[in-house]
């Protein structure tokens, strides 16, 4: 039975776009879910936002709508999807001889690297991804997991 563990933490995104003539302001809608909105915000005339208290490894879903002067909502933009990086979900080696496996989310323009350790004072690359593109969850394997009796990892974002 393999057995796994997963650390989180709070993260924030910044979502900017390019006004549209006769705007008056924007609505900034989030949420969970792809077409659920469960949060609004009034962002006035500034056209760059910063989104906190996103949780890490979920996606979170954006769209803006910019309004007049009467406050008459225009078009919503096409949504934004968001996967927030910073967890890593574990699953222990088996002795049946399946590797312990991490995976994570990126973010794009970041590089990661997997590093092990049995000490936690000396610690040794695993693995390095190249240059994120996209958004998305990754997955690394150890195939040597099964040969420490004891085997720490941790995640460095460059």
């Amino acid at each position: 039975m393999l057995h796994g563990r997963t650390a989180r933490a709070a993260q924030s995104v910044t979502l900017a776009w390019d006004p549209p003539a006769g705007a008056a302001g924007f609505y900034v809608y989030c949420g969970t879910n792809s077409g659920v909105y469960n949060a609004q915000m009034d962002t006035g005339t500034n056209t760059m936002v910063t989104v906190t208290g996103l949780t890490e490894g979920h996606t979170n879903y954006f769209k803006v709508t910019a309004y007049n002067s009467a406050r008459m909502m225009g078009t919503p933009s096409g949504e934004l999807s968001f996967l927030v990086p910073g967890c890593i979900h574990f699953c222990a080696a088996t002795r049946t001889g399946t590797p312990a496996s991490l995976s994570f989310p990126v973010a794009v323009g970041h590089t990661y690297e997997v590093q092990a350790s049995t000490n936690l004072q000396s610690w040794t690359n695993l693995w390095q991804t190249t240059t994120c593109t996209s958004n998305a969850w990754v997955s690394y394997q150890d195939p040597q997991a099964a040969s420490y009796a004891k085997r720490f990892y941790r995640l460095i974002m460059n």
